[in-house]
């Protein structure tokens, strides 16, 4: 709660991916506040219908800044009793040549552990502040319990080092991926946004508007590059606290046209009903 509205400087780190016919998912995200001692651990999984996730909004922390200037690798880690998350990237934050990522916590008691391998082919700078996009193709290994599986398939990889206090302003955020496609369109009451990344380039959107969140959910995305029309299917919603609010997560399948995508729509604060 001592984070709420605080400006105080923050480094987001993500990866996410899942499999081409969108029946599995995963997604590990750490933000660290150095200035603070406090860092956020999230992982959420769904294999086959099976569903797993951590999440330690208040986990003590004493490491240091991952982001320089300039740098041609970056480091992350956090632990505590439960859990411990480490990212780690080659190559400058806006061309990374290649990342890894991985978690050991659990779930309901059971082992819960991801690891991660992400190669990048397109990416983005500059949707928001800060804000580096890649995206590619991901090899993950996730345990839950005694098993473990395999995902092979389109992801994204996202970091984004800021001042501003986080998670203050009602927003909608979609990441997804397809064959050689890639897409993220964002909604706030400040504005709104996103582009799609294709073999013939890239279209840039300076509207994205989200109907409200459900198995189904429309985005419309318009701008001088043009526009796109997309129905999200949801395959898993989840929500946690952030604050006095609940987050939403869903992971999703669509369709540009006809090219299969998936990814992800999060919404917060859950009764967030965007216009």
């Amino acid at each position: 709660m001592r984070l709420e509205g605080r400006q105080t400087y923050s480094e987001s780190v993500q990866v996410a991916c899942g499999d081409p016919a969108g029946n599995r998912f995963v997604v590990l995200r750490l933000c660290q506040y150095p200035e603070m001692g406090v860092a956020w651990l999230w992982a959420a999984a769904v294999i086959d219908g099976r569903f797993a996730l951590m999440v330690d909004n208040e986990a003590p922390w004493s490491g240091t800044s991952s982001v320089q200037d300039g740098a041609q690798a970056a480091s992350y880690a956090a632990a505590t009793r439960a859990a411990s998350f480490s990212f780690s990237r080659s190559g400058p934050r806006d061309r990374p040549s290649a990342a890894t990522a991985r978690f050991e916590g659990s779930h309901r008691r059971r082992r819960f552990a991801v690891s991660a391998l992400f190669e990048p082919a397109a990416g983005f700078t500059g949707l928001l502040q800060g804000r580096s996009e890649q995206f590619g193709a991901v090899r993950a290994e996730v345990t839950i319990g005694g098993q473990s599986y395999v995902i092979e398939g389109p992801g994204q990889w996202h970091e984004q080092p800021q001042t501003d206090p986080r998670f203050v302003h009602p927003f909608v955020y979609a990441s997804l991926w397809g064959p050689g496609i890639f897409s993220t369109l964002l909604q706030t009451e400040e504005g709104s946004g996103g582009y799609v990344i294709a073999p013939t380039g890239v279209t840039r959107f300076d509207r994205a508007a989200f109907a409200a969140p459900g198995r189904t959910r429309r985005v419309r995305a318009s701008g001088p590059d043009g526009s796109m029309d997309l129905m999200l299917h949801e395959v898993r919603s989840y929500g946690f606290g952030v604050y006095r609010q609940t987050w939403r997560g869903a992971f999703v399948r669509t369709r540009l046209g006809d090219t299969p995508m998936i990814g992800f729509a999060n919404t917060f604060p859950t009764g967030y009903r965007p216009a």
